[in-house]
């Protein structure tokens, strides 16, 4: 629910805050397909919720529903033929059998896991087979979402794998050096290592991202569609925007804001770019200076607690180390980070003989406090969980139910109490109208934060490809002879 004199503290589409390439992808799709995408995010968004808050489901149940659901979402918002073009009727025929693939990925471990743990190592060519079509799935969603580049390194570790006098292609293995070689792995062993164990698809990375990172975005996903990006905006601009090189020094206030609560580098572009490149522009910044600026300060967002990037959870997954103490020791670097763009800013602006802004084109601090004073109660309860050692799942879900009630706290006294003393009493219509409104806002969260988490997770699932290959291979334990072949022997401990 929002406050009905909350001017623009909305964001009006969930697409507000998602990828541009997802942006663009939404213009050419059927209106159909459109809602299949919402209905589909709504629903992993709310089985996320249950099972971190709810009813815990296994490591195996967890993770693979999860991928099956960032699967499907991903060949739906990002078709085969590209983002700006319509599927046609052969882009149709392709991503119904990736969609189908998406789906049975994620729903055969789920269904069958009794029967694949009961015959664990003495696998069936349906399972072989299902791990096959899950591995490609995963390369082409990758592909679609993250890039060629992440999909040409899971195909490396692959080929890597396979390659040895005892594995599938054994001609490769010719072609590597002494100290990279192996033996080689048959696509029933890697198949099995990559899809039906733990140290591959539905590894450590996968793990972090089903659970953690997705209650962290779908978090800032209800920050951001009830307001936060607009008041982390107007407290920077009040705060630095008669300073020289304001607007620029504002972005990099405002990224750190919302770098808080979302951890991610593209959310905090989108959300602040969108405000900040255009008046520094203004200002006198040229272009590509604009533009630096932005993207250094928002890179600092996956830094900046107590919200960071999925490697700062992943850290505390493999050291063991509690995530908040992970949060304590980001601080120091995130602050030194951001004040080092804020010097850069800052120095730019004065060799180029900047002023700041008007007075009267800013906001003032106690009306953008007064307005949005909510956000920050939402950030005060995730720190004091995390302080008294809640697991970062469940803090994600209280965090959230928080800002939903907090939020409709304050749509409620203000129209309950503010609005009829300013001549608008409550009445029937206008109280079907602010409900309607909230759960339109809680719908555009959690859409927004499932497509969010999409990117993320799928980047995790490739990277559990490359975990799993280099535990296969023995890679990981060559690293350090290599390491010490390098050094000549002379490595030493001190």
């Amino acid at each position: 629910m929002t406050d009905p004199k909350a001017d623009q503290t909305a964001v009006t589409s969930p697409q507000a805050d998602v990828t541009p390439a997802a942006q663009l992808s939404d213009l050419v799709q059927p209106r159909p397909i459109l809602w299949i995408i919402t209905l589909t995010a709504i629903a992993m968004s709310l089985f996320q919720m249950y099972t971190a808050g709810i009813e815990p489901l296994g490591l195996f149940y967890q993770r693979s529903a999860h991928l099956g659901f960032v699967l499907f979402l991903a060949f739906l918002v990002f078709p085969v033929t590209g983002p700006t073009k319509p599927r046609g009727t052969i882009g149709w025929i392709i991503d119904a059998a990736f969609l189908t693939a998406a789906f049975l990925s994620g729903f055969y471990i789920f269904y069958f896991l009794d029967d694949i743990i009961d015959r664990a190592g003495w696998w069936t060519q349906t399972d072989i087979i299902m791990g096959i079509i899950a591995t490609v799935a995963v390369l082409e969603a990758s592909r679609r979402v993250v890039g060629l580049g992440m999909t040409v390194i899971g195909l490396i570790a692959i080929a890597y794998a396979l390659a040895g006098p005892r594995g599938a292609l054994p001609w490769l293995g010719e072609w590597m050096p002494g100290i990279l070689s192996h033996r080689g792995a048959s696509v029933d062993r890697l198949v099995g290592q990559l899809y039906l164990g733990q140290e591959g698809i539905f590894g450590l990375p996968l793990g972090v991202a089903a659970t953690y990172v997705f209650m962290f975005v779908l978090f800032g996903a209800f920050l951001e569609v009830t307001g936060a990006g607009k008041f982390f905006i107007d407290l920077a601009f009040a705060a630095t925007g008669r300073k020289p090189g304001g607007p620029a020094k504002a972005a990099v206030i405002a990224s750190a804001g919302m770098g808080s609560i979302s951890g991610s580098a593209i959310a905090n572009v989108v959300t602040t770019g969108a405000f900040t490149i255009p008046l520094m522009k203004k200002l006198g910044y040229k272009p590509k200076e604009a533009g630096g600026i932005e993207a250094a300060a928002s890179t600092g967002g996956q830094i900046t607690p107590p919200l960071m990037g999925a490697g700062a959870f992943l850290i505390s997954e493999y050291t063991n180390v509690p995530y908040i103490d992970i949060v304590m020791v980001s601080i120091f670097p995130a602050i030194l980070y951001l004040g080092t763009v804020y010097l850069f800013v800052h120095l730019v602006a004065m060799k180029a003989g900047m002023t700041g802004m008007s007075a009267a084109e800013l906001p003032v601090v106690r009306h953008v406090l007064a307005a949005g004073w909510q956000f920050i109660v939402p950030l005060l309860v995730l720190i004091w969980l995390l302080v008294n050692n809640i697991s970062p799942t469940r803090v994600g879900f209280w965090a959230i139910i928080s800002v939903i009630a907090v939020t409709a706290l304050r749509s409620g006294f203000t129209l309950m109490f503010l609005d009829p003393k300013a001549g608008k009493p409550l009445t029937g219509e206008r109280l079907r109208e602010a409900l309607w409104s909230g759960i339109r806002l809680i719908g555009q969260a959690l859409e927004l934060g499932a497509r969010n988490a999409v990117a993320v997770s799928v980047a995790c699932a490739v990277a559990g490809i490359i975990v799993g290959v280099v535990g296969l291979t023995g890679l990981g334990l060559k690293f350090s002879s290599m390491m010490i072949s390098l050094s000549g022997g002379t490595l030493r401990w001190r």
